[in-house]
């Protein structure tokens, strides 16, 4: 065999080695708890729904704009000490997260590690003619 004929097996053979290793997966421990993943503000056809969640010490909230425009969210409790990389927020030097704006078909998520309840506000930008009006539902989450 000459040596392209080599090279090219050589490298087919490193794919599929890497493919299959890919699919190997470790099964989960038992008795290992899974994160779960809480959903809480969706666009819907007459606005925006923000139930009161409640959710477990450091489980990941997120928040989806599913609106044709911008929207924020400001959480106007204190959250101190939230897990790292939170999604699209950011803090103040006293804790206050608030979202950037959150264009449509986008996220911001944030798990929030103390027990308590956060109160928050879901900020809409809604256009109306040539002007953009704000919408502001408040709503909380419950950590256990």
């Amino acid at each position: 065999m000459n040596r392209k004929k080599l090279t090219i097996i050589a490298m087919g053979m490193l794919i599929l080695i890497t493919v299959a290793g890919a699919r190997i997966t470790e099964a989960p421990a038992a008795g290992k708890a899974e994160q779960h993943v809480i959903v809480v503000v969706k666009k819907m056809p007459d606005g925006l729904s923000v139930d009161p969640v409640t959710t477990k010490s450091g489980e990941p909230v997120i928040w989806v704009n599913y609106g044709p425009g911008p929207m924020k969210i400001k959480i106007l409790t204190t959250v101190g000490f939230a897990c790292a990389n939170p999604v699209n927020f950011y803090a103040d030097p006293w804790g206050n997260y608030e979202s950037s704006q959150i264009p449509e078909h986008s996220i911001a998520s944030i798990c929030i590690i103390a027990k308590g309840e956060y109160k928050y506000e879901a900020r809409r930008f809604v256009k109306f003619g040539d002007k953009f009006d704000e919408e502001i539902i408040p709503s909380k989450i419950i950590v256990k």
